[in-house]
Formats: C-alpha cells, structure tokens, sequence
C-alpha cells in the first residue's frame, strides 16, 4: 500500500513537472528558483544534490563486475547484495513522495512559524540583513547539538517495537546500504526524524538565512 502510494505521487509529480518544463524555459525556471525562500530553495537544492549522486552511485553500483572499477566496487560491498530494478524503481518512488511532494508542503508550515518568529519569540533574519560573524558561529554550534540531539532521539524513539513495526521497519527493508535508499522511509518518520533533525536547528536559533543551507552538513553521525 505505501509503494503504492509512492508510485502514484510519482507519477503525479511527473506530469505536474513536465507541464511546468514545457511551458517555462530555462531562465524562466532559475528565476523562479530564485524568488523562493531560503526554505524552498534548500529544497530545490537538497533535490538536485540528492538525484544527481544518486543517479551517480546507481550507475557505479551496475557497472560491469569483469570491469577493474566495476569488480573493485563489487569487492568493497560487504554484504554483496545488488537492488533489482524493481526494488529501484520502488525506492526511487518513494523518495520521490518524501523530498518532491512532502518535503515542499513542509515548508509551507515551517515558512509561516519561522516568518512569526515561533510566535513573537524573535524577529525573523531575512536574506538582506548583514550577517553577524560571531553570532552566526554561536548559531551554527547551536545548530550541531540540536540537529544531533534530535535525531538521535527521534531515531531512539522509532526503534520502540511499536514504532518500529508501524514506521521504522520500513527503511530497514534494505539490508545493503545505498545511495538512493538514504529517504526510504515512512513519511512520518520523514518529517519528524529527517526534516525536523535539520529545520529545527535554524528555527530555534534564528540563524541567517546564509548560514541555514549548512545546517544539512552539521550531523555528526
């Protein structure tokens, strides 16, 4: 039921993107990327960064194993099991569902509570506001202890057999590690372990809007 899901979002996103394609040019679809806010264009970014190494170590992953870098790789994989490509096109789906439909609709709400300061708590920093050094540093050492707290927990908590047999036990369906299984996950477990882990170190701290892109670099695990 929930490949299904994935399936049908993707194929709804597909045609919703080759409409925007066909009837937008190139320069047309940079400046829209560009008049986002800095959510939406971490978005937009975390989507592009995401495919293209996907699609890079899916093609090293099939490379011809009687090839020197296709039997060096073959050799490196412990657990030397290869995805079909239906388990391809399924995980693809999936991710799909996770940072193509969920994680924009995310941003609507963090967007709103970010812009009203966690209601009144702070003033929102926008993208024009000169970037102070110092704090930014302090934010960014802020933003390494909630990312990391946070997800440790979050990741704690799905592990309970309750939870893991309801959302968790989903991602764990992948017995050997993989680039484009990194979001093949339940979408609750998407939002409240994967996006909150990385939004919420920004919207605690009321970062620069500069410094948020780097909160995705600051997982020590």
């Amino acid at each position: 039921m929930f490949v299904a899901v994935a399936r049908a979002a993707t194929l709804a996103a597909f045609l919703v993107g080759a409409y925007y394609g066909f009837n937008h040019s190139a320069v047309d679809m940079v400046a829209d990327v560009l008049s986002l806010s800095i959510a939406f264009k971490c978005c937009v970014i975390g989507n592009i960064v995401f495919w293209t190494m996907t699609l890079l170590c899916a093609g090293l992953d099939t490379m011809p194993r009687d090839s020197g870098i296709g039997k060096a790789i073959a050799d490196s994989k412990i657990q030397g099991v290869y995805f079909t490509l239906g388990e391809w096109i399924d995980t693809a789906c999936v991710a799909v569902l996770n940072l193509v439909v969920i994680a924009p609709l995310v941003c609507v709400g963090y967007e709103k509570l970010w812009e009203t300061g966690l209601g009144g708590l702070y003033v929102r920093l926008h993208e024009d506001d000169p970037v102070d050094p110092k704090r930014e540093l302090a934010n960014l050492l802020g933003m390494v202890v909630i990312v990391n707290v946070w997800f440790y927990w979050s990741h704690r908590l799905i592990h309970h057999r309750w939870f893991y047999n309801t959302i968790h036990k989903i991602h764990h369906r992948w017995q050997a590690p993989c680039a484009h299984a990194a979001v093949y996950a339940h979408p609750v477990e998407f939002v409240a372990s994967n996006i909150a882990s990385i939004a919420l170190g920004p919207l605690l701290t009321n970062a620069h809007p500069y410094v948020t892109p780097h909160t995705s670099r600051t997982p020590l695990r």
